[in-house]
């Protein structure tokens, strides 16, 4: 839907708490981390926390380490010379996978992280000119859903969340964090990943001298 030029595409239901991360002018997405695990018979992201410039230690994490178990950590790359342009991952009532798109002089994709079996897959990927300018996380006792607002040289902004209805009250045990290696130069471009009833995974790309990939981490 728009909403003053912005454009909402929502990928995920209504469950969970919707937590905002809005970015400084000139604050750049470095690279994410979290865990993934199994829940309810289903891999999915479990915790997820957001890397920057202004903020490297990290905002969050998001997400609740409960009933979850085969927990692992996972972690983009930290790029030194670049910053995210875009995701990938999958979904259904969860997110499933994650990962990330690193702009350098080319595409390098980190994941995604999690389930990389789930069947739901998607990604967001900036354009010249193009940052992120929020993000949001979908949260309970694990990670719901992903989302990011992008704006445009000219104003316009649009936001996609990625994830599944979430809200549930399980608990997750076991859980291991995460996290992207790092990188000697580049900048995240992008996200991916997979997601269903949860966020199954998460991962990153890379803009260098080619397409590389760091995730999904979960279950793409």
């Amino acid at each position: 839907m728009g909403l003053g030029g912005k454009t909402i595409e929502w990928f995920t239901g209504p469950g969970g708490s919707q937590s905002e991360i809005p970015l400084s002018v000139g604050e750049k997405l470095t690279h994410i981390s979290g865990t993934s695990g199994m829940y309810y018979e289903e891999v999915c992201i479990t915790t997820i926390r957001i890397h920057t410039t202004l903020c490297p230690e990290g905002y969050g994490p998001y997400g609740e380490v409960r009933a979850a178990n085969n927990v692992t950590p996972f972690s983009t790359p930290l790029p030194l010379d670049g910053s995210i342009v875009g995701f990938l991952g999958s979904n259904g009532e969860y997110l499933n996978s994650i990962g990330i798109y690193n702009a350098r002089k080319m595409i390098k994709e980190y994941g995604p992280f999690g389930n990389k079996e789930s069947s739901t897959k998607w990604h967001i990927e900036l354009n010249d000119g193009e940052r992120f300018p929020k993000v949001f996380i979908k949260h309970g006792f694990i990670v719901d859903g992903v989302g990011f607002e992008v704006s445009s040289p000219n104003g316009k902004t649009r936001t996609q969340i990625f994830g599944g209805p979430g809200g549930d009250t399980s608990e997750v045990t076991e859980a291991k964090p995460f996290s992207t290696p790092v990188p000697l130069d580049g900048t995240i471009v992008g996200f991916n990943g997979s997601c269903g009833i949860y966020l199954n995974s998460i991962g990153i790309s890379e803009k260098y001298k080619k397409v590389d990939t760091y995730g999904p981490f979960g279950r793409a």
